[in-house]
């Protein structure tokens, strides 16, 4: 059982770095015109789908453009908060409640609470600068 999960675990070494060397380089290269080509043939598509679900009698729900582009758009989305330097909201994981403690004197006003915040507030903020 351990060679075998050695073995799987060799291949997929090899399989990194071979997409590492492909990524790379001239590779790297000669693929943006094949991005390029193929972005452009998925918007006219696109504007042509927008075209026949507006004909009159067309058989096609309102919504499946979005249905159709939704990955796509997600995949867009994706690669320019990368480009722009951030990368995907994380989610924090909870803190535990913190014990609760007993006041030695009489009880002092709270002090004012600031409105909660959390990754993605703070990304729809900086994205309205």
């Amino acid at each position: 059982m351990k060679a075998f999960v050695a073995a799987g675990d060799d291949i997929d070494g090899l399989l990194r770095r071979r997409a590492t060397l492909l990524a790379t380089g001239e590779n790297a290269a000669a693929s943006g015109p094949l991005r390029g080509a193929a972005v452009g043939l998925l918007g006219r598509f696109r504007k042509a789908l927008r075209d026949e679900i507006q004909e009159e009698g067309s058989k096609l729900p309102a919504d499946h453009e979005a249905r159709l582009f939704t990955y796509v758009d997600k995949l867009n989305s994706d690669r320019e908060r990368v480009g722009r330097g951030r990368a995907a909201p994380e989610q924090a994981p909870p803190t535990p409640p913190s014990p609760p403690t007993v006041p030695e004197g009489p009880a002092a006003p709270a002090p004012p609470r600031s409105p909660p915040t959390n990754s993605r507030a703070r990304a729809a903020r900086s994205q309205m600068c």
